[in-house]
């Protein structure tokens, strides 16, 4: 459930005219406003493009994000993984602060 390509306001756009992507939408919206819940990212590369989701996630009330990085944290994509995962917290209040945890994607038994 995601549209591929464009930037973030063009992707937006396309979810909103979208019945079956905007009420998926407004699901994960409803789900990140929840200060009970967690959520993992695996595959995912936290790109601009992708702004109009992560923001919600930065703006929301999870307690805490698990970020999976492939290889070498030190390799340019995944500091620039890192540097953004670690944006999305300092979008939170203190009240409801977001703690990101990163984890070896490669050790994660996703499908099974």
């Amino acid at each position: 459930l995601f549209v591929a390509e464009g930037t973030s306001a063009k992707k937006k756009a396309k979810i909103r005219h979208n019945a079956y992507l905007y009420q998926g939408f407004k699901q994960f919206v409803a789900n990140v406003k929840v200060g009970t819940h967690c959520r993992f990212i695996f595959g995912h590369s936290l790109a601009e493009s992708d702004d109009h989701i992560l923001k919600r996630i930065g703006k929301g009330r999870l307690k805490k994000i698990y970020v999976g990085i492939y290889g070498d944290p030190l390799e340019v994509v995944n500091q620039t993984i890192i540097q953004r995962a670690q944006a999305l917290a300092g979008l939170r209040p203190e009240n409801w602060p977001l703690e990101v945890v990163f984890y070896d994607a490669a050790t994660a038994n996703v499908w099974g």
